[in-house]
């Protein structure tokens, strides 16, 4: 679900600078700039999270387990 929000993040960043392109407005290459960081950032700790879950639970059942119950977690959460 992480990995979706950062997909759509990059995805939303190549279509401002596209804008910035056509238009040549420097808003467009900010907001671009600010999704790439945040994108970079969030799958860094993606990277994290998954490196410490691994380390936790050598089980890989036990460790899919885990990973179904943060999905619905973050589900949840976002449907606050």
């Amino acid at each position: 679900m992480y990995g979706k929000d950062v997909d759509a993040r990059t995805s939303s960043a190549d279509e401002f600078a596209d804008k910035a392109g056509k238009t040549q407005q420097i808003t467009w290459i900010s907001k671009s700039n600010s999704l790439r960081r945040t994108a970079k950032q969030k799958t860094a700790e993606l990277k994290l999270v998954s490196w410490s879950l691994t380390s936790l639970f050598r089980d890989e059942a036990e460790l899919k387990a885990v990973d179904e119950l943060l999905d619905e977690k973050l589900l949840q959460l976002k449907n606050c």
